[in-house]
C-alpha cells in the first residue's frame, strides 16, 4: 500500500531511497556479485593474514619469515577487491549500515587488523630475524581476533539493523 502511495503521488521508490542516501541495487544478482567481490577479497585479505600471523605465532618455524612478505601485494588484492564491493555494498544500505553499531565495530576492527599488518609487514617480515619478538606474537593475536570480529560484526550487520 505504501509503495502505491508513493507512485501515485509521481514519486517512486527509487527516489525516495535516493533521499535517504541509499543506492538501488537493480536486480537480487547485482548484490550478489558485489557479495561474491567481497568474499573473494576477505579469502585473500584475511586468509593471507591468517597464514602470516599464524607463521609469526610459531606455526611452521623452518619457513622464513621474509618469505611472507611476497603475500602482501595478494593482502593489498584482497583489500581493494573488498573495499570497492563494501562501498558499493553501504551505498546500497547507507542510512541503515550508517547508524549500525555492528558496521561500526566492523570499520573499528578492520582499522586495527589494517594497521597490525601494515607495523608487521614493516618491523617483522622484512627484517630475516632468526626469533619472532614478543610484540609481533601479541600483535599477530590481536590481529587474528580483529579479522574474526571484522567478520561477525560484518554478519551481524543483515540482522541487528538498528544500533544495539
Amino acid at each position: 500500500m505504501v509503495g502505491r502511495l508513493w507512485q501515485a503521488s509521481g514519486r517512486p521508490d527509487e527516489l525516495a531511497a535516493r533521499d535517504r542516501g541509499d543506492l538501488q541495487l537493480g536486480k537480487l544478482h547485482d548484490r550478489q556479485g558485489f557479495q561474491a567481490g567481497v568474499a573473494l577479497g576477505l579469502g585473500l585479505l584475511v586468509g593471507l593474514l591468517v597464514v602470516i600471523d599464524v607463521r609469526i605465532l610459531g606455526v611452521a618455524k623452518p619457513l622464513p619469515l621474509s618469505e611472507l612478505q611476497k603475500l602482501m601485494p595478494w593482502v593489498w588484492v584482497g583489500f581493494v577487491a573488498n573495499a570497492v564491493s563494501g562501498v558499493i555494498l553501504f551505498m546500497a544500505d547507507a542510512t541503515k549500515d550508517y547508524y549500525s553499531n555492528s558496521f561500526r565495530w566492523k570499520m573499528l576492527s578492520i582499522l586495527v587488523g589494517l594497521l597490525i599488518a601494515v607495523y608487521l609487514n614493516n618491523k617483522v617480515l622484512r627484517e630475516n630475524v632468526a626469533e619472532t619478538p614478543p610484540l609481533a606474537k601479541v600483535l599477530a593475536t590481536v590481529s587474528l581476533v580483529s579479522w574474526a570480529g571484522a567478520i561477525v560484526a560484518g554478519r551481524l550487520i543483515a540482522y541487528l539493523s538498528s544500533p544495539f
